[in-house]
């Protein structure tokens, strides 16, 4: 029996479409009385949270609350039924399981034809969409139905030959499918738990071995469009680990290719092509094709969806990337308007945007409102990362926000909480032993050299040793990629020039050896 919190959590993710489509279904159920499975969905959608007892007291006059928990059991599995119809021609996978199903009704009733001609329009339809397995299962098929039906003479042997090397071709290419695929899972799981960066030599050694498997070495390997796409979408965040921006724009532009090129992958999944227009986009950063930017950030606002699902990932994709552009080109101005949007679509979408992207959301709040000046609300961000239990959600944010909290609260002259930032840094990096050289820089700059400086004099010169070691870094192709999540070299000359920051960055960004990305 499903829970009442499983209940309210189906209901609360229906759109208001589907809810409508659910009220209509349940209607058909229950014929000549009042329908208690609507009653109980009405009162339990009009709640924000479940409450079993207030529940219980609105519903205290109705026959079916005596038998509660089984309506609500009953409840439960009726809207799936109802979603499943709902949805039933909302993907090509569910109109072929669909069609298969039908298929073998027509199988059962001896109507061998017209379930020849299903299965037929099953192959044809798996073929163009590239659910190869769907194909191997439609074949299949026919061949036991040929079986039972005919004589095996030399027409029906060459017939099975044909269809058993079909079978063989299609299990192929979807085995294909499913190395690339899971190759590709591998890669962002990685990704995921490490951050966009590498901050290992274990870790920059496993990226060099995937990049050099036999699977990824050879482009000739993937056997399909669908491969292919995993194929080159593997490649592409393996460069972006490794910030070989050349490499990872080449990559992404073949990717994004073989959908734009062959729309029904598109049609096939969606949500895979925003996932590539948004995984393509820090390598046009880096190589700057702003204007292949912009085209992407249009391709993600008008991306069709079709769940709720889909339209909180379409929302995230958008929102995080049209940030990192204003941090990237320094119109912070730009970035904040969005602020009030991706704050409320944080609390509408809830579940829908998963931690990790909301953990992405609050750093590149915190820069955009830090680029403005507005060092107020770049705490308030910053600090739901720094409060965040779940350090390994992202381990490249929690200690990148440990460091540019440092800066943060240098500019708000919190000389009090500085000290003990700066002990609490040290030993969460030390901890972690996940320290780069420019962790130790700005740590020093905040606890040795600061605490030291009694004149304008004393403080320009501190500001360009520390500005001196940074640029050594950019040599160094490991420590360059910590220079990805904040521009402390902007934020240095801002202090040598007396300029904001984000006039600095706005200034200087079409020269920056670097971009600052991550998703």
């Amino acid at each position: 029996m499903k829970s009442s919190d499983d209940l309210f959590q189906l209901i609360q993710s229906m759109s208001k479409s589907e809810k409508r489509y659910f009220k209509i279904f349940a209607s058909k159920h229950v014929i000549g009385e009042k329908n208690a499975y609507v009653v109980l969905f009405d009162a339990i959608a009009s709640r924000d949270t479940y409450d079993e007892k207030a529940l219980v007291k609105k519903l205290r006059n109705e026959p079916f609350i005596k038998h509660l928990s089984v309506r609500k059991n009953y409840l439960y599995n009726m809207i799936l039924e109802a979603l499943s119809a709902y949805h039933a021609h909302g993907s090509v996978e569910a109109q072929l399981n669909r069609s298969l199903h039908h298929a073998e009704i027509l199988y059962k009733k001896s109507l061998y034809k017209n379930c020849d001609k299903v299965l037929e329009q099953v192959i044809k339809t798996a073929v163009k969409y590239e659910y190869f397995d769907y194909a191997s299962k439609a074949l299949s098929f026919k061949r036991r139905m040929i079986i039972e039906r005919y004589a095996v003479d030399k027409g029906v042997e060459n017939k099975l030959e044909d269809i058993l090397q079909q079978i063989d071709l299609n299990n192929q290419r979807f085995m294909n499918q499913q190395t690339y695929g899971g190759i590709l899972m591998k890669i962002l799981v990685k990704a995921k738990k490490e951050g966009e960066k590498i901050r290992s030599m274990a870790s920059s050694k496993w990226v060099f071995d995937s990049l050099n498997s036999e699977e990824l070495s050879n482009e000739d390997g993937p056997l399909s469009n669908w491969a292919r796409q995993q194929y080159y979408n593997s490649l592409n965040l393996l460069y972006l680990m490794t910030s070989d921006w050349e490499k990872a724009y080449e990559s992404s532009r073949k990717m994004l290719d073989i959908f734009e090129q062959n729309p029904a992958l598109i049609e096939r999944s969606p949500q895979s092509y925003t996932s590539l227009i948004s995984n393509s986009c820090p390598a046009m950063l880096a190589v700057r094709k702003y204007d292949e930017y912009r085209k992407n950030l249009h391709k993600l606002k008008n991306a069709p969806v079709t769940s709720s699902m889909e339209e909180a990932r379409r929302f995230y994709r958008y929102y995080n990337n049209a940030l990192i552009l204003s941090m990237n080109t320094g119109a912070f101005d730009e970035g904040v308007k969005y602020a009030p949007a991706i704050k409320a679509g944080l609390t509408s979408y809830g579940s829908g945007i998963t931690p990790l992207r909301t953990m992405s959301f609050y750093y590149n709040l915190f820069y955009v409102y830090f680029g403005v000046g507005d060092y107020k609300n770049a705490l308030y961000w910053l600090n739901k990362i720094l409060n965040e239990k779940v350090w390994e959600l992202r381990q490249d944010l929690m200690c990148f926000s440990r460091i540019v909290n440092l800066i943060l609260h240098y500019e708000l002259g919190n000389d009090g909480l500085l000290d003990y930032a700066v002990r609490s840094t040290y030993l969460f990096l030390q901890k972690r032993e996940r320290a780069y050289q420019l962790e130790r820089i700005i740590i020093d700059f905040i606890q040795k050299k600061a605490p030291h400086i009694t004149n304008k004099t004393q403080l320009i010169e501190a500001f360009r040793e520390t500005r001196h070691e940074i640029i050594t870094l950019r040599e160094d192709p490991y420590e360059r990629k910590a220079l990805e999540y904040f521009d402390f070299i902007a934020w240095i000359d801002s202090k040598l020039e007396n300029k904001p920051f984000g006039e600095i960055v706005r200034r200087d960004y079409l020269e920056r050896p670097n971009i600052i990305y991550h998703e």
